[in-house]
């Protein structure tokens, strides 16, 4: 009995066979493995990502000869490493395989969640513009795509993808409430918009123009400009330009041609404050009031007639429903003489101002020709446009920085070559003169970030096809969501 226990004394006294670091052992083996298999399986879903592939199949059985792309992937590692084919394939428990739909899913989401952290981060407590758009998919559901623009740390202009939000309604005010809850969802808000974005065809059906007056409403400081072709902040040169933005000949037959000629001429107003003489010109005579009401009021007229006209030139000749278009169309023109006289001055107006005299304030900041289009007045009126930001600010404070930016960059060497308000905006960084006129620097972060296009946003629809298309037709709105910020945004991965 002596004997038995003092073996079973010396027993316990020798770490070594104690069943917690029987157990610990144990422990630090299964984390390894652990690690492998979960490294194993984020590699594989990076990739799919990336590639806009898409990750399970219907029969992802052993007997399966084709188990689809995420497990045929994961088997094809396997078989190019004997460690991780050894713990992935060999050793692995039927619990623990993280293969499932459900673990990738988790991924994904904590890759998504990580992409989007680190917009914000880039973003910080700045202002943004937002680009906004909607269309179906390829199962019909509404999606609202939402792009932030801003100016990073280093002054280069950013677009980033902040999410796809599937819309049950698309009035005004279910996109402004779908819009706010995906800002609030990431700690932004309306106050902190500095600009909108819609392109040219969804705001003609009207939607976006309310929900751009209901932003406005609540922030007067997210001013809207019609999109605009604008490359890397400098307005192009019509020779530059893409050709579907000139102006198409109007037929003497067709009033439908005459309605494409002025959406057409509403496009190239977006191209404004070229170099050449004529075009300021030219550009002049677009915003003479009598000229601007004209235009709108026969845009008006002619979007309301378009589909008879449309009607009218079948081969078919449906005469039955031509008079209900007629009728419909007679209905609509009385109502817009009836109610509709305030809402087209009141767009008429916007364009003569607004948009006339913060592009011309924005064209003053150009570096071109040694600073040549620099006027203080016009950016001390620019200044004026965002009130919350430089309403206690002295004027004499931002009239003197002014003086002195310009006197400074005309006299440097280093910034009489620079091209372009976004290679100026970076040239100051660069150089640290941000810090030396934070005002100066504030109004072209301003200006890069309302001079926007939508091309990012049409991009986003383009590649939606990858991901959702009638193969994979029955994606949920979080995979989708997030299928679609990694693929988009997989620099950031």
């Amino acid at each position: 009995m002596y004997n038995k226990a003092l073996k079973n004394c010396h027993d316990l006294m020798n770490q070594d066979q104690h069943i917690y670091f029987a157990f610990q052992k144990q422990s630090d083996e299964l984390k390894k493995e652990y690690q492998i298999k979960l490294l194993t399986s984020i590699d594989c879903i990076r990739f799919l990502l990336c590639q806009g592939l898409a990750f399970c199949g219907r029969d992802e059985s052993l007997d399966s000869s084709n188990r689809r792309n995420f497990l045929e992937l994961l088997s094809f590692l396997a078989n190019h490493n004997d460690v991780t084919n050894e713990v992935v394939v060999g050793r692995m428990q039927k619990n623990l395989k993280l293969t499932s739909l459900v673990i990738q899913k988790d991924i994904v989401n904590v890759i998504a969640c990580e992409i989007r952290n680190s917009i914000i981060k880039d973003l910080g407590d700045d202002y943004f513009a937002i680009l906004v758009d909607e269309s179906r998919d390829v199962s019909g559901k509404e999606q609202m795509v939402v792009v932030l623009r801003y100016v990073d740390k280093r002054g280069f202009i950013i677009e980033r993808l902040l999410g796809i939000v599937h819309v049950t309604e698309t009035t005004v005010l279910s996109l402004k409430s779908a819009l706010e809850n995906l800002l609030f969802k990431h700690d932004l808000s309306l106050s902190r918009i500095r600009g909108q974005g819609y392109d040219g065809a969804s705001n003609m059906r009207g939607k976006f123009n309310g929900l751009k007056s209901l932003i406005m409403k609540e922030n007067q400081a997210a001013h809207y400009i019609y999109s605009q072709a604008i490359d890397s902040g400098e307005i192009q040169s019509r020779r530059e330009l893409n050709q579907e933005t000139n102006l198409k000949r109007a037929s003497d037959i067709r009033c439908g041609s005459h309605y494409a000629s002025l959406l057409n001429l509403l496009d190239i107003e977006k191209i404004v404050l070229e170099k050449r003489a004529e075009s300021r010109v030219l550009m002049d005579y677009l915003y003479y009031f009598e000229f601007a009401f004209s235009l709108y009021l026969m845009k008006a007229i002619l979007r309301i007639t378009n589909d008879l006209s449309v009607l009218l030139q079948r081969k078919d000749q449906d005469i039955l429903n031509a008079m209900k278009q007629v009728r419909v169309s007679k209905t609509r023109l009385q109502n817009m003489r009836d109610e509709g006289r305030d809402s087209l001055l009141c767009e008429v107006s916007t364009f003569c101002n607004v948009n006339s005299k913060l592009l011309t304030c924005i064209a003053c900041l150009s570096p071109n020709d040694s600073f040549s289009s620099f006027n203080k007045d016009s950016l001390m009126e620019f200044a004026t446009f965002y009130p919350s930001k430089f309403s206690n600010v002295e004027p004499v404070t931002l009239d003197n920085q002014l003086e002195n930016y310009i006197v400074d960059m005309q006299s440097d060497e280093e910034f009489l070559e620079v091209k372009g308000i976004d290679n100026l905006a970076r040239k100051l960084v660069e150089t640290k003169r941000n810090v030396v006129y934070p005002l100066v620097y504030l109004l072209l972060k301003l200006a890069l970030i309302l001079l926007m296009a939508t091309t990012t946003v049409e991009r986003v629809f383009s590649n939606m096809k990858y991901i959702k298309n009638q193969l994979k037709n029955q994606i949920g709105n979080d995979w989708l969501n997030n299928c679609m910020l990694t693929f988009i945004e997989k620099g950031c991965i």
